[in-house]
């Protein structure tokens, strides 16, 4: 099995069916539908994204997605809610977990400190075992990244290209400890995505230093052990025009295969 073919964050739209053609389409195989979740008990909807499903949204989904699988035999489709960080995960009810075949959530936004990065895996972990169901965490570089560079963080003048990059050179680029981060995500067995879109963003920024430094994180976190998962971000999608790609070269980089995603094994999809 090729990593294109497994996308475990493809947001479903406003057509699940049209969002499951393109997937199909575009050789995706294990597909993960997810979308933004809100609490109605606790939360207000404007506190959540202006697409965000409520329990009920979230249970209609479910059976639009069990629906398609017959007119989709050849591809494995599986639910799983996106938890932001102002989600209260121990609001996730019975229901919310059956109709649930794995987690994943997001980290802070607007902070960049070790500590607040090292308790990113922490609460993935918690969601994990609240659910009993498997939990990744999502977008780990992503508005941490661009929101350093949008603060000033420039390539070096005479940046000499990836090999240069030193573990000290991309841990000051990020501004937090990721020896720390890997570890802590290793100690609590908490998979993190390379994600299609963040890659999309950071080459927006038309610098090879900032798609290297990125590169090089992930693989710190792949030589100390981390679980990566391949995930795209989809969200729209016009071939040719719009529409995130799964980032089947960064795990080429790093020597993993489709057969090496431990994730799979967790959620119960089948190799093809």
């Amino acid at each position: 099995m090729k990593i294109h073919q497994i996308d475990l964050h493809c947001h479903a739209g406003k057509s699940l069916k049209e969002t499951l053609s393109f997937a199909h389409s575009t050789w995706r195989r294990i597909v993960g539908i997810t979308e933004v979740v809100y609490n109605e008990k606790t939360e207000t909807f404007e506190n959540g994204s202006q697409n965000a499903l409520s329990l009920e949204d979230f249970l209609q989904l479910r059976a639009e997605v069990d629906q398609l699988k017959s007119e989709f035999p050849d591809m494995q489709l599986f639910l799983a809610p996106e938890i932001s960080a102002a989600f209260d995960y121990t609001a996730l009810d019975d229901q919310w977990i059956a109709a649930s075949d794995y987690f994943f959530c997001l980290p802070e936004e607007d902070k960049i400190t070790t500590e607040c990065m090292l308790s990113q895996p922490e609460r993935a972990h918690a969601i994990s075992r609240h659910t009993g169901k498997s939990t990744f965490l999502a977008y780990p570089f992503r508005s941490l990244w661009i929101s350093r560079i949008q603060a000033g963080h420039r390539a070096p003048e005479k940046y000499a290209g990836p090999k240069g990059l030193t573990d000290e050179a991309v841990i000051s680029a990020l501004g937090f400890d990721l020896h720390a981060f890997a570890h802590m995500a290793v100690s609590l067995g908490v998979a993190v995505e390379i994600n299609g879109e963040t890659y999309s963003r950071i080459r927006s920024y038309n610098h090879p230093y900032y798609y290297d430094v990125l590169q090089r994180a992930y693989e710190i976190l792949h030589r100390r052990g981390v679980s990566l998962v391949p995930g795209s971000g989809l969200r729209g999608f016009r071939p040719g025009k719009s529409g995130f790609a799964v980032p089947e070269e960064t795990f080429e980089i790093l020597g993993i295969s489709g057969s090496d995603i431990r994730f799979l094994d967790q959620i119960g999809a089948k190799r093809i």
